[in-house]
């Protein structure tokens, strides 16, 4: 994370490949990571708390990458019940996938935040 956040700064990079570089001097915290839709962790999370998002963005190529990463998901001790709702969770680019409005208005509804879901939706 020090290497991109020195590339993007346009601060001088690594000479070669996974060189350790002591390129910025700032003392950091261990990051918090959140996995999971930005329409449901965003409204969890205090106004100006994120300093970097680093994501994979979502393709419309009708791709199920749930089956595509099967033995990828298993590895990471995914089993079927996860697998079945990690592709309900995912962009909705699929025939087999079900719409997330409903579900999403319940969420907000529950964390008494209806007006998010509102700018969401």
């Amino acid at each position: 994370l020090r290497q991109m956040l020195a590339d993007i700064k346009g601060r001088p990079t690594q000479a070669r490949l996974f060189d350790e570089m002591n390129i910025l001097s700032t003392s950091y915290t261990t990051p918090e990571l959140h996995e999971g839709s930005c329409l449901e962790i965003l409204s969890t999370l205090e106004t100006n708390s994120i300093d970097t998002v680093l994501t994979s963005p979502p393709y419309a190529n009708r791709y199920d990458y749930t089956r595509t990463y099967a033995l990828e998901l298993v590895y990471l001790g995914c089993d079927e019940h996860d697998v079945k709702r990690l592709r309900q969770e995912m962009l909705s680019c699929t025939v087999e996938n079900k719409s997330k409005q409903i579900r999403l208005k319940d969420f907000y509804r529950q964390r008494e935040d209806e007006v998010a879901f509102e700018i969401v939706d």
